[in-house]
């Protein structure tokens, strides 16, 4: 993020293993990250507010808070969308919901510096020379994933919806809407054995998300439509998969 940023913002994500926060405050950044298991839910308060204490900055500081709604691990994004929602209901804040796969389709196209002309390709477009396809391990034999491609101003845009399917689905949507395409690989999904095959320009199985790149998102989000466009207190997780039919498949494994 520029030293000119106008907006302060707390960054929250939570909906992978890896739990991490970034904080903006007059275009200065910091973060942190924590990868210990299953304890986002004892982390994630303790590092906000040490974020917000180095920086000397309250809440009510802040213009707005952004999270990421996932997809990912149910319970991560309740966790963050709980904590995100207290703070922004407490200090009156907005409330700024982010895709996980956007984040790291940012993070990919940052690290790989993608060179693409102006205004090309247009939005929606599936005909492209390169493609960024975030992809999560969704467990149960499935994998979430998006497509994305880079415009100018480090912004990348969706050209189809985020999905949970197969791995053998997955392959063949790619196969249907990007054959001859040049694809960027990133996240855990890749690594499943099923994909290990299938050729791809580049492969990055260890990016996850962070809240950092939340932060230019976020800022993108609130230049091109304000602080009341976004809700306060309340914002929809993106899961994806029925949670019921998480639960359901659970008991049958446990039976088995």
């Amino acid at each position: 993020m520029t030293k000119s940023s106008p907006f302060n913002i707390l960054a929250v994500d939570a909906s992978t293993e890896v739990c991490s926060l970034a904080l903006s405050v007059n275009g200065n950044t910091s973060s942190r990250s924590c990868d210990t298991p299953k304890s986002h839910s004892k982390v994630l308060l303790p590092l906000i507010e040490e974020l917000l204490s180095e920086a000397s900055l309250g809440l009510k500081g802040l213009d707005a808070i952004a999270v990421s709604v996932g997809p990912g691990s149910f319970t991560g994004i309740r966790i963050g969308l709980g904590v995100v929602q207290g703070l922004s209901y407490g200090a009156d804040l907005p409330i700024i919901g982010l895709s996980t796969l956007e984040l790291m389709a940012l993070q990919c196209a940052k690290s790989l510096d993608l060179e693409t002309k102006p205004g090309y390709p247009p939005q929606g477009s599936c005909e492209k020379t390169s493609v960024i396809i975030p992809a999560l391990d969704a467990r149960m034999g499935e994998v979430y994933w998006q497509a994305y491609t880079r415009e100018e101003g480090a912004i990348v845009v969706s050209c189809l919806e985020p999905k949970v399917c197969s791995p053998s689905a997955f392959l063949e949507d790619i196969e249907d809407n990007f054959r001859g395409a040049t694809i960027m690989a990133c996240g855990h999904g890749w690594a499943l054995p099923e994909l290990n095959d299938y050729s791809v320009e580049a492969r990055y199985p260890e990016l996850k998300p962070h809240a950092s790149d939340a932060l230019i998102l976020a800022e993108q989000k609130l230049l091109q439509n304000g602080k009341e466009h976004f809700p306060i207190g309340s914002i929809e997780p993106l899961y994806l998969r029925n949670e019921v039919s998480w639960h359901k498949r659970k008991r049958i494994r446990q039976r088995h």
